[in-house]
């Protein structure tokens, strides 16, 4: 089975391309249980690079405020696109 190119391809364990996978299997469950763990895959990135601006703020990491505010930027744009999608 050949998958697409494009980033997808570039990081194997890409949440977008386990999705590919399973509908590639055409099997209901393998479909839910591929999306569902997608989403928790998102949320888990979301969540963990949002600990980095409070991390910040305690000193335990160092960062400068450019890099404090593209995280900021990231996080709400992947949030955003959750909440998008819901809707």
């Amino acid at each position: 089975m050949r998958l697409s190119k494009g980033p997808l391809v570039a990081f194997p364990y890409h949440p977008l391309r386990l999705l590919t996978i399973c509908q590639a299997l055409s099997c209901p469950l393998a479909v839910a249980a591929c999306s569902q763990r997608a989403q928790l895959g998102s949320q888990m990135l979301l969540d963990g690079l949002d600990l980095f601006i409070p991390a910040n703020n305690l000193g335990l990491v160092t960062l400068d405020d450019r890099k404090v505010g593209a995280i900021g930027v990231v996080t709400s744009w992947m949030a955003l696109k959750q909440i998008w999608a819901k809707a």
